[in-house]
């Protein structure tokens, strides 16, 4: 199933690929998606593979930004997939913004409350979760140059705005100062997965553009340069769950 969900990923965004390699006079993405850094989402969890209910009512998902960039089922279970995402920053930092996205220079500042416990699969006695809403953490990395933008540095920070056994979201503003109008505007960006039980979660990912002061004569072109973009990270993430999902410790 993982295999699958992989190969469908990467056919998704083949065309843009073959797009920017004309653009750029790239050679490809070469052999390196093959490889991995090992077992980086750890052991199964036993919790995970038994069935989920319908999410009480007293859990309301936050509503999707703007536009939907991806909304995918994945073979991997909610708890182990929400301790890689929040707990160890591994396979973030190595996974996907240096292998996938080939970033460099990346900088992370941990969560500002209880980053002891954002993740684990089991509360600890006496810490109540609901308290980790609200926890922020920032990143910072230098993006590669691509076929319409030079290298330019981003800075990222990351809000837990939902978290309980049903379904977690992260937001993200991110900002590029240095890229053509980069200080007129903010991305955002909201990740939501949902707890699918039997080992499987699903993954909607949604963006939207910030203009500080109103939006500009060009809001269309950064708006869709904007899309583009977070559908692409999207889909690596979704990408790179697919490969690890069934690497075991």
């Amino acid at each position: 199933q993982a295999a699958f969900m992989l190969e469908a990923l990467r056919q998704m965004r083949k065309d843009e690929h073959d797009l920017d390699e004309k653009l750029t006079g790239g050679e490809g993405e070469g052999d390196d998606q093959e490889t991995t850094r090992g077992a980086l989402f750890g052991p199964a969890i036993d919790a995970d593979s038994g069935e989920i209910g319908d999410i009480p009512d007293c859990f309301e998902p936050p509503v999707n930004l703007e536009t939907i960039c991806l909304e995918i089922n994945l073979p991997v279970g909610y708890r182990r997939l929400r301790k890689s995402l929040l707990y160890n920053s591994k396979f973030i930092s190595e996974a996907i913004l240096t292998d996938a996205l080939k970033y460099t220079e990346i900088d992370q500042e941990p969560w500002n409350i209880h980053k002891e416990y954002i993740g684990l699969e089991d509360a600890e006695d006496g810490v109540d979760a609901s308290q980790f809403i609200g926890a922020k953490m920032k990143y910072q990395y230098l993006m590669p140059k691509s076929a319409f933008v030079h290298a330019n540095m981003a800075y990222e920070d990351v809000e837990l705005i939902a978290y309980n056994d049903y379904f977690f979201t992260i937001k993200k503003t991110i900002r590029n100062p240095d890229v053509p109008f980069g200080r007129t505007f903010s991305t955002w960006s909201q990740i939501t997965i949902y707890n699918e039980g039997r080992n499987s979660c699903r993954m909607v990912c949604s963006c939207q553009a910030n203009f500080h002061n109103g939006p500009p004569m060009v809001a269309r072109q950064i708006k869709s340069a904007m899309r583009t973009g977070t559908a692409e990270v999207s889909v690596l993430t979704g990408e790179m769950i697919c490969k690890y999902a069934d690497i075991y410790e």
